[in-house]
């Protein structure tokens, strides 16, 4: 009698145990708990963003009716309210919202992807403001292109100018009167690395750092606002590198580990996404720290040059008919096309022994349109930026130009700081050299 009795109440205590017995795996009783680091998985409320999320999390730690906890996550029908990065697009939010996922983000900052995406059908093309270009692609892409078909050779889905205005005139000719920029605080020229850039068919460059995005108005160069990736795009952030095909479609890539993402010219998330790299990228593998983009000519496919780690280049060449013709339907979904026609992966270059005096390591790559289908190509190691070509199936760098030649002006336009003398009374002291970073941003 006395043994069962002990059972018993053995029994007992073992089902009354805490709910933290769920393991490490498991968010019970660890709903918000504060983010450390190397866990199996975690239960903060901004896990989903970063995609670290046990897999009860959003049972055992969120509501229905509340954004707590639910901020960054996709899209699905039927729910009460939503909390994903275009809710406020379509007046679906949760009421609490702007409280949880936009905390810490200042008022001034765009809330929604709305900017990127609000006139998808605007005709304003890049004006060539910063010099001639120096991309072979000058050979085929600056005569007629494959979207001359349609009204001012505009592609369907092409984004207008974020900031500028939408009447379809040329750009005005560049000025050496300064402008002010819009930026209003110094993230973007923190000491911080930036993570990518890329410049979408209009011109528009957006530039990634960390957990935001900028975009540049490619007529005023003024900056717009600070908007959070995540929110902006759907994608976790920080992203490890991005770059824009260059064909009349103009996808946008972002990749971040062995995954990446396609928007669309409108910057929409394709569904089906994040995608194993590997699935359009056939053979590549390793650590990516910067993508080039580079258009076909009449000698060679469209390509990306994949900056890796360990100072190694590889370059990956589109099949022919790889994306749907933008003169007429095609006859095949694109998605069937992909799986008939594999890419090239070329055969890895090691920069510091085949390609003396280029840049390494490679942190960041810009391919730049510019009007008549021409391109400008760059490449950033560090806090330097430097002006590219390709020769062959390798980049080099651009034969430097005459000494009375400018450099590239910056892209972006002077901006105001209220609180930064300090920094920029060190910085007067020991200037930048021209091709630094800070001086294509205006730093002060």
């Amino acid at each position: 009698m006395m043994e069962a009795s002990v059972c018993f109440l053995l029994l007992l205590s073992l089902a009354l145990q805490p709910s933290d017995a769920a393991g490490p795996g498991s968010c019970v009783g660890r709903c918000g708990e504060v983010f450390t680091r190397g866990q199996q998985c975690t239960c903060d409320f901004s896990c989903l963003r970063h995609n670290e999320c046990c897999q009860d999390f959003q049972a055992a730690c969120t509501t229905d009716q509340s954004c707590q906890g639910r901020c960054g996550e996709t899209f699905s029908r039927g729910r009460v309210c939503e909390c994903d990065a275009q809710c406020s697009q379509y007046s679906t939010c949760c009421h609490d919202y702007q409280l949880h996922c936009d905390a810490g983000v200042s008022g001034s900052l765009s809330r929604t992807a709305q900017p990127l995406r609000a006139a998808a059908t605007g005709n304003g093309r890049p004006g060539r403001e910063w010099g001639d270009s120096n991309s072979e692609s000058e050979e085929w892409y600056s005569a007629k292109g494959p979207c001359s078909r349609y009204p001012r050779g505009q592609c369907p889905g092409s984004i207008r100018q974020l900031t500028a205005s939408s009447s379809g005139r040329a750009p005005a000719a560049p000025t050496n009167q300064p402008q002010q920029g819009l930026l209003a605080d110094g993230t973007l020229c923190s000491d911080s690395p930036i993570d990518g850039l890329t410049a979408l068919s209009n011109g528009t460059v957006l530039i990634f750092k960390g957990e935001l995005l900028w975009s540049v108005d490619p007529v005023s160069h003024s900056v717009g606002g600070p908007q959070r990736i995540t929110h902006t795009l759907g994608v976790s952030s920080p992203i490890d590198t991005v770059f824009t095909r260059c064909n009349c479609h103009a996808h946008t890539y972002i990749i971040k580990g062995d995954q990446f993402w396609r928007l669309d010219g409108n910057m929409v998330m394709e569904p089906g996404y994040p995608r194993p790299l590997t699935s359009e990228f056939p053979g590549l593998t390793g650590s990516i720290r910067a993508a080039l983009a580079v258009p076909a000519t009449r000698s060679s496919p469209e390509s990306v040059y994949f900056f890796k780690s360990g100072d190694i280049m590889q370059r990956f060449s589109f099949p022919a008919g790889s994306a749907p013709s933008c003169s007429k339907p095609p006859s095949t979904p694109p998605k069937t096309r992909f799986t008939r026609q594999a890419g090239l992966l070329g055969a890895e270059v090691n920069i510091r022994v085949s390609l003396k005096g280029f840049p390494s390591p490679v942190t960041s790559a810009l391919s730049r349109p510019q009007r008549g289908g021409l391109f400008e190509h760059y490449v950033f190691s560090g806090p330097l930026f430097f002006s590219v070509r390709i020769s062959g199936d390798l980049l080099v760098l651009t034969t430097p130009p005459p000494p009375a030649a400018p450099a590239p002006p910056p892209i972006l336009s002077p901006v105001v700081y209220s609180d930064f003398t300090n920094m920029a009374d060190q910085n007067a002291n020991t200037p930048p050299p021209a091709n630094s970073i800070r001086v294509w941003l205006r730093c002060p």
